[in-house]
């Protein structure tokens, strides 16, 4: 058994700035994540360099490239894993480009913001990277990628509600509060409903994070945005980046059409909160385990994140998928990956545990998976 921290290797931006100043032809390797997709997206655009892009797993073989680099995971010639990654190709293209100022357009800039929010962090903490150069507006109301509010409390993955992947469900729910028009009381009432909406299963930490879905950023003044908000193009994002990576790169090369991407991201949420709803939690000492089986793997990171804030009362969740464990916990700072890799050792398995953020994961066995989630909880 070994652990992959994804730390490790992170190279400097000048020590990555200089190898690809040597390279004719690269090649991004991107682990399937909206933060990774973000980088590439502006690594490709921002460093003027011919390119080839896909969303895979980083592994050996044989590229015509001549740098292979790896974005948000291990692997290649040069791997960028410190997150969140889109602020570190906004790093490695400045430096590229020999400027301190950005350097970069308003909308790659927009797409890092995008790629920060995807990655759980907030964007405010990173304002030594962007400073004041975009007009952004924090104005009340949901964190959606569309104008019309029923479409994103069905479908927003930010969040998980009564309503939450029910179209009509969440109709009813707009249809009873009073002036739903436009404007900012209307996005408020709206917004309110969606906060008291959550908190329904006591000792969960919903009431907290709700704010990720509220008070949205919106970038004034030019088209840098394909969506209504910053969390809404990250919500976007990352569904498509899990779920269908060609459309996901697509739109973060500038290529995608945003209508394309939103039936992408209204069937992946309806998918992810399925599985949330449904699923069965049995609750021990700091964590929760559940089971996820059937469960597509492109959706398992975001129900266990929604299982997380929205349904555990406890800090730590541990799921069964079909091809291993994952575990996540609810703050930054706690260490989930190596109690993974103590479990993993304890019952002689011979894989990887994988650290990506808050999420760790470990390729088992069927027949070994309750034996790791068992010395698991013990270990946590």
């Amino acid at each position: 058994m070994s652990t992959a921290d994804h730390t490790a290797t992170d190279r400097s931006v000048r020590a990555v700035v200089s190898e690809l100043n040597e390279a004719e032809f690269v090649q991004f390797v991107t682990a399937s994540n909206g933060d990774a997709v973000a980088a590439t997206g502006i690594l490709a655009q921002g460093l003027s360099i011919p390119f080839q892009a896909r969303v895979t797993r980083a592994t050996a073989g044989v590229s015509e490239a001549d740098v292979t680099v790896g974005v948000g995971q291990t692997g290649g010639d040069v791997s960028i894993t410190n997150r969140p990654v889109s602020v570190r190709a906004v790093e490695i293209a400045r430096e590229r480009s020999n400027s301190t100022e950005t350097g970069l357009s308003s909308t790659l800039q927009v797409l890092a913001l995008a790629g920060i929010i995807a990655a759980e962090r907030d964007i405010d903490d990173y304002a030594d990277v962007f400073g004041e150069r975009l007009n952004r507006d924090d104005r009340p109301g949901l964190a959606i990628p569309t104008t019309d509010p029923v479409d994103g409390l069905a479908h927003t993955t930010l969040a998980h509600a009564p309503f939450s992947g029910d179209p009509d469900a969440a109709a009813e729910v707009v249809s009873e509060i009073d002036g739903t028009g436009d404007g900012a009381a209307s996005r408020v009432q709206i917004a309110s409903m969606l906060a008291v909406s959550v908190v329904d299963e006591s000792g969960t930490h919903a009431s907290t994070a709700v704010e990720r879905a509220l008070s949205p950023d919106v970038v004034e003044a030019d088209e840098s945005c394909p969506f209504t908000t910053l969390a809404g193009y990250a919500d976007v994002l990352d569904a498509l980046a899990r779920s269908n990576p060609g459309e996901g790169l697509a739109l973060a090369l500038g290529h995608g059409r945003p209508e394309n991407a939103l039936t992408g991201w209204r069937k992946y949420a309806r998918n992810v909160h399925d599985a949330v709803r449904t699923a069965e939690l049995d609750r021990y000492p700091e964590c929760v385990v559940v089971e996820l089986p059937k469960t597509p793997t492109a959706t398992v990171e975001t129900v266990v994140r929604l299982i997380r804030e929205y349904r555990s009362p406890e800090p730590v969740v541990v799921a069964t998928t079909d091809d291993g464990v994952v575990a996540t916990a609810r703050t930054r700072e706690r260490d989930i990956g190596t109690p993974l890799a103590s479990a993993v050792s304890a019952v002689e398995e011979e894989t990887t545990v994988t650290k990506r953020g808050r999420y760790a994961h470990a390729l088992v066995e069927s027949e070994s998976r309750s034996a790791v989630v068992n010395a698991f909880r013990e270990a946590v």
